[in-house]
Parts: structure tokens; C-alpha cells; sequence
């Protein structure tokens, strides 16, 4: 899938766009990850192994890049002459989401995406359908409107997904279908 990068979105939608290009985790927020997943691995009992930990530094590394698919990240790491099999990427995936450290979304595709979730603001998905591009943005509108639903219900809002499907409007000249 391309790199996330934003298209223009209608004022009238008051709508902050998220550039994923400018977040970089600090050394502070890396060393809070790593800790939290060695406290998650001994409380639930998982060995803690060097290969989790190089899929977690990858992952971390990706921040600012998009999102991404257990494929692309042990691609990267091949790339990147690690040693590691596609089984203990996807394995370590699965723990680093129970961990909080990552989210998994489906876009509605054959396989899951990921992105750091640890430390980000909350935030929505807009997908083409057509090219796959994902742009990401925060509507406070949003968040008023989950929490009135769940007081309407009685209910307390612990999370939402919101995402949109949408179409490039030429889809032959969106330079994400290149």
C-alpha cells in the first residue's frame, strides 16, 4: 500500500488532518514501548526474545511512514538483512497489539493493517477504495457524537473506529494508483 500522505479535505467538514510524515517517537516514548511490552511478555507468560524485540524496534522505526501489513514489515526487515521468519513477525504482531503497543485495522482488504497506537492521538481513517490510499484525520464533531450515543444508551465510550470509504474522483491520474 502507497504511503500515507493527505489529500486537501472540505473545510466545511472541520476536520484536522494528521501528517503522518512529522510523528517521530522520542528516545522516552521508544524506551515506554520496549518497557511496556517486557512487563506484557512476563505477566502473560511469553519468552521474551530478541526477534519480538527486533519486529518491536521495526515497528517503532515505522512511525511517520503509514501503515503497514505483517508482509511489508518482514520485507523490511529482510531488507534490512534481519534474520527473522514471517511466522515470528506475525506471532509478535498479534502479542504487540494485545500490548497496546500497536492497533490492527481492516480496510476492508485481504489482510490487516497496522499502526502504532501507543502515545497517538485518537483519530478516523478516510480509504479509496479505488488506489488503497489511507489519509487520517481527527473531527471533533466526532468524538461529541460517539459520546452522546453511548449517553443516550447509558453506556461509557471506551474507544471508536470510524472509517470512510471513499473514491479517488479520477482514479487514472490519483498519483497513488502510479
Amino acid at each position: 500500500m502507497p504511503k500515507t500522505k493527505q489529500p486537501a479535505i472540505p473545510e466545511a467538514v472541520q476536520s484536522k488532518e494528521l501528517h503522518e510524515e512529522d510523528r517521530i517517537l522520542s528516545n522516552e516514548q521508544k524506551q515506554q514501548a520496549i518497557a511496556t511490552f517486557t512487563k506484557f511478555l512476563t505477566q502473560e507468560h511469553y519468552r521474551s526474545t530478541e526477534e519480538r524485540f527486533k519486529v518491536l524496534e521495526m515497528v517503532l522505526h515505522r512511525v511517520g511512514h503509514g501503515h503497514f501489513n505483517a508482509d511489508e514489515l518482514y520485507a523490511n526487515m529482510v531488507m534490512s538483512k534481519i534474520r527473522i521468519s514471517r511466522a515470528t513477525v506475525y506471532s509478535t504482531l498479534e502479542l504487540l497489539e494485545k500490548a497496546g503497543i500497536i492497533i490492527k485495522h481492516n480496510f476492508r482488504t485481504d489482510r490487516s493493517y497496522y499502526e502504532v497506537g501507543f502515545d497517538e492521538p485518537h483519530h478516523d481513517h478516510l480509504i479509496c477504495v479505488k488506489c488503497g490510499h489511507i489519509s487520517e484525520f481527527v473531527n471533533p464533531q466526532l468524538l461529541s457524537i460517539r459520546k452522546q450515543v453511548a449517553d443516550m444508551a447509558g453506556l461509557k465510550v471506551v474507544d471508536h473506529s470510524f472509517q470512510i470509504f471513499a473514491e479517488c474522483p479520477e482514479p487514472g491520474k490519483c498519483p497513488h494508483n502510479q
